[in-house]
């Protein structure tokens, strides 16, 4: 029997690396699942980065226990970029889903801004998280 919300999970997440693969990362792909040391959903787009994908529907913000997530897959690999990649509803394109950090890995990829606060999260669109990744691969 198949599982409704392991599928649509798994269909958004292929959404989110075919986007990256189009956008010149060859090498993004989604991460087998790992249970309690979970490493987040795909991988092979910089060694240092986690992306955990979410599709809720009638969601407007990014929620506090996916970034809690993150922080915790961000441990679990040992990265120093965690980024949550959500789906805007009516949105199908990931280009323009959202993506939101907490301050310390938006100081990563942007690092103009300096390290503050790691409570104060920012979001962006999957266009500008991109822009932001090649800068960031230099």
């Amino acid at each position: 029997m198949t599982n409704p919300s392991k599928n649509k999970g798994t269909f958004n997440e292929k959404r989110v690396r075919e986007y990256l693969r189009a956008e010149g990362f060859p090498y993004a792909e989604r991460r087998a699942l790992n249970g309690s040391t979970d490493l987040g959903d795909i991988t092979g787009v910089h060694p240092g980065l986690v992306i955990e994908v979410k599709a809720v529907k009638g969601v407007r913000t990014c929620r506090t226990d996916w970034l809690d997530e993150v922080d915790a897959e961000m441990r679990n690999a040992g990265a120093e970029v965690g980024v949550c990649f959500w789906k805007k509803d009516g949105a199908s394109d990931p280009a323009d889903w959202w993506v939101s950090m907490r301050q310390p890995s938006w100081a990563v990829l942007f690092p103009v801004t300096g390290v503050g606060d790691p409570e104060i999260a920012f979001t962006v669109d999957g266009r500008t998280f991109v822009w932001l990744l090649r800068r960031w691969a230099l």
